[in-house]
């Protein structure tokens, strides 16, 4: 298998419009998000950009679609390529404060969820399938932080806050991870989504930027 780290393949989901706070993202082309910060703009690129309610066809296009049905834009399914080739899947929820954010990236047909879900299901065919031709095992594992005023905080481990120093890295095999989080081994959906209603209940109640992982 080919290094993690170098094939990496990122979506990114932009809900509607929430509160106005002087931080504006938006879908300049099907390849190109776009932030506004007061006077500053930065954009930043992805295999897919999806604006508005699209959220249907974020899940649809990056987890589930072959080249054959979307004219060749994707290779092969997102969690496919993910299962079989080592492909990082990095998929984005971004928006302005209360835009739906939360609900579009773990609400009950959320992204979190229906990736999950997706993943068991492809796993347990690929072990039904190499059923007496080969040897498959897999493992599945849930990490949850956040990031709030360039402090990060493990939601799984709440206990190691202020003594578990976590912070970016580079690892040549995995690209970019972050060092010291908690992880928690999941054998289906639910118990995925049972980590993550967890570490929800660790989270600040102020505004942060958080993601699992």
């Amino acid at each position: 298998m080919s290094p993690r780290g170098f094939h990496t393949r990122t979506f990114v989901h932009v809900p509607p419009p929430g509160v106005a706070t002087g931080v504006d993202v938006s879908v300049q082309s099907t390849e190109t998000v776009q932030v506004d910060i007061g006077a500053r703009t930065e954009s930043f690129g992805a295999a897919r950009a999806f604006a508005g309610e699209g959220l249907d066809d974020l899940l649809s296009h990056a987890y589930l679609r072959d080249s054959e049905e979307t004219g060749g834009v994707f290779p092969a399914p997102a969690l496919q390529m993910a299962v079989d080739a080592s492909y990082n899947l990095v998929t984005l929820v971004a928006g302005s404060h209360e835009s739906g954010k939360s609900d579009a990236f773990q609400g009950n047909r959320g992204v979190v969820s229906f990736a999950a879900e997706n993943l068991f299901q492809m796993l347990k065919t690929k072990r039904e399938d190499a059923a007496g031709q080969a040897y498959f095992a897999f493992k599945v594992s849930v990490g949850y932080y956040e990031i709030y005023e360039e402090t990060v905080r493990d939601l799984l481990n709440p206990q190691a806050r202020g003594t578990t120093i976590l912070e970016p890295k580079l690892d040549a095999n995995l690209g970019v991870v972050m060092s010291n989080v908690s992880f928690q081994s999941c054998a289906n959906a639910g118990e995925v989504a049972a980590a993550l209603s967890y570490g929800n209940a660790q989270r600040d109640d102020r505004e942060l930027s958080s993601g699992p992982v």
